[in-house]
């Protein structure tokens, strides 16, 4: 009996060892093609939507008036409009039909996607800023609800949206990610200078504390897991002149400090 197990679970293996395991999740539709699913897609410069199959010399579909979107190789989320308003659609590859499935006033376009949540990015003409806030849309229910207000994606990781806040100076600003399987966002700091994503981690920069000169502050590296929701320090804190060109890696931290001599930071 035994051996018997191990035969079909060696049949098993051989029989699904050649099946193509495609990425699973919503990619953002650019003017370069990039294959979603079994198609590649791309917007051409007269705003039309390509898809078509890697080895095939002509169009599977296309779609007219698409300023941008995304898919998951069988839906499309595509938008068409300006600044002051757009119309969302619903696009599915098999049936090659499309249904209006939203229309906004300030809001400009589609960040990301997941299951049936929209991230968009814009300013509904309710808000009390005319700077771009985050926001999410249910395409099940057909609710709107605002992420952030005077922020936008900083980066995408499966269900988590980074954003950071939208600021017209040099200054700190907000940092956090919005989880759209559960719903909830966090914040992780009011005081981020620099961040980079490196998959599902968070690299950033944080004020630890100010000095007298407004071009001069104290920053500490600080690592976040979307994973498993944790933030550690990762570094020890520096004194950079924040109005030089300092430069945010994985395990590097390049500044500028409050004298103008360029430092390395490795963490």
């Amino acid at each position: 009996m035994r051996k018997l197990r191990t035969l079909v679970v060696v049949f098993l293996l051989v029989l699904t060892a050649g099946i193509p395991v495609h990425a699973v999740g919503f990619q953002k539709i650019t003017g370069t093609a990039k294959k979603s699913g079994l198609y590649n897609m791309w917007i051409d410069k007269n705003s039309r939507l390509h898809i078509r199959k890697p080895s095939a010399k002509k169009d599977l579909a296309s779609i007219v008036r698409c300023n941008g979107g995304v898919s998951d190789g069988k839906t499309i989320y595509y938008w068409n409009g300006n600044r002051n308003r757009m119309s969302i659609f619903q696009y599915s590859i098999l049936s090659r039909s499309r249904k209006r499935i939203a229309h906004f006033r300030g809001i400009h376009q589609i960040t990301g996607a997941y299951k049936k949540r929209l991230i968009l990015e814009g300013c509904l003409p309710s808000e009390s800023t005319t700077m771009d806030s985050l926001y999410v849309y249910d395409t099940k229910t057909g609710k709107i609800k605002r992420i952030r207000q005077s922020c936008e994606c900083a980066g995408i990781y499966n269900q988590f949206f980074v954003f950071k806040g939208t600021t017209g100076a040099i200054s700190s600003t907000r940092l956090g990610v919005y989880n759209a399987e559960t719903n909830k966002s966090k914040i992780l700091t009011d005081k981020c200078w620099y961040m980079v994503q490196n998959g599902s981690q968070i690299y950033f920069a944080n004020e630890v504390s100010n000095t007298s000169s407004y071009v001069v502050r104290k920053l500490k590296i600080y690592r976040y897991s979307m994973m498993t929701g944790k933030k550690k320090g990762v570094s020890k804190t520096v004194t950079v002149s924040v109005l030089e060109n300092n430069h945010l890696s994985k395990g590097k931290f390049t500044y500028f400090d409050e004298n103008g001599i360029k430092r390395t930071l490795r963490f």
